[in-house]
C-alpha cells in the first residue's frame, strides 16, 4: 500500500493531536495536589490557593554603638534620636551593660521630664545642656518611684541614662565638659 506525502502527514497530524488530547484528559484525572507539585500552591478544599512562604526569622539588632566623653570618662552609648525610641528609652529592658549609657537627643534645650515607668533596673540621669555641659545629675532614679517625673534644675538637650551610681564611682559631676564629636553631625 502506498500513501501519498500529504495523506501521511495527515495521519501524523492527527496521532499527534489524538495523543496529546490523551494526555490531557489522563493528567485531568489526576488529584490536584500531584498537579500543583513543584509549584508555589497549595490546593485547600480542591481550590488552588497561593503558598506564602515562612516569614524569616526575627533576629534582635544588637544597637548601634557611638562614644561620648564626660571630662576624661568615654562612655560608649546607643543613641535615641527619632520619637519612639525616646519614648521606649530603657523601658522593659532587663538591663543596661555596666559602662555603657543611652544617650538622648533633643532638638532644643528644655527641663525634659522622665519618668521610671516600665523600668526593671535603677538609673543615674545625667543632664547636658546645648553648651555640652553636665548641668545635673538624677542619681540612683528607681523604678519604684513611678508615677514620679525627673527633670533638670536647667534646660537640657542632651540626656544620658546610665545604671545607678554610674556618675558617682567615674567622678562625672556637674559642670564637667561633654564630647560628642562622635556623634553629633
Amino acid at each position: 500500500m502506498h500513501i501519498d506525502k500529504q495523506a501521511r502527514n495527515f495521519i501524523v497530524s492527527g496521532l499527534v493531536i489524538v495523543s496529546v488530547f490523551a494526555l490531557w484528559l489522563s493528567f485531568a484525572k489526576l488529584p490536584d495536589t500531584i498537579k500543583s507539585f513543584g509549584k508555589k500552591q497549595a490546593v485547600i478544599n480542591g481550590n488552588v490557593q497561593k503558598q506564602i512562604p515562612p516569614a524569616p526569622p526575627i533576629v534582635p539588632q544588637k544597637p548601634l554603638l557611638y562614644k561620648i566623653r564626660i571630662g576624661t570618662v568615654d562612655i560608649p552609648v546607643e543613641v535615641a534620636e527619632t520619637q519612639k525610641e525616646k519614648e521606649q528609652g530603657l523601658s522593659m529592658r532587663e538591663s543596661l551593660p555596666q559602662d555603657q549609657g543611652l544617650l538622648f537627643l533633643f532638638d532644643v534645650p528644655a527641663r525634659y521630664q522622665f519618668w521610671m515607668k516600665d523600668m526593671k533596673f535603677s538609673i543615674d540621669i545625667i543632664w547636658i545642656d546645648s553648651g555640652q555641659k553636665v548641668v545635673d545629675i538624677t542619681e540612683n532614679a528607681d523604678p519604684a518611684s513611678y508615677p514620679q517625673t525627673f527633670s533638670p534644675q536647667l534646660p537640657a538637650q542632651y540626656i544620658l541614662e546610665t545604671n545607678a551610681f554610674f556618675a558617682k564611682t567615674r567622678s562625672i559631676h556637674i559642670g564637667d565638659s561633654v564630647d560628642f564629636s562622635k556623634i553629633l553631625r
